[in-house]
């Protein structure tokens, strides 16, 4: 019932989001990574979700490296002391 009420809140914000942000095509975008949860529901239930948690792993790794990284100054986008 958790599972459900989680899904329906994430459901409802990303309608919201995607009529705010351009319509009815971002949802069109966004469908095929929903229906990613078909075979990531039927790993876990063949007693296989350690490659569900291996990807989530490296994928949450890619994105904290890319936001540190837009927050690090990059040498050569700034002037430094020796120009």
């Amino acid at each position: 019932a958790t599972a459900v009420a989680l899904g329906l809140n994430a459901g409802v914000w990303a309608c919201l989001v995607a009529r705010v942000g351009g319509g009815a095509a971002n949802l069109l975008v966004a469908l095929p990574l929903v229906l990613l949860c078909v075979p990531a529901r039927w790993l876990v239930l063949s007693g296989r979700g350690i490659a569900l948690k291996v990807a989530a792993s490296w994928l949450l790794a890619i994105g904290v490296m890319e936001m540190v990284l837009m927050l690090t100054p990059t040498p050569g986008y700034k002037p430094d002391h020796m120009e």
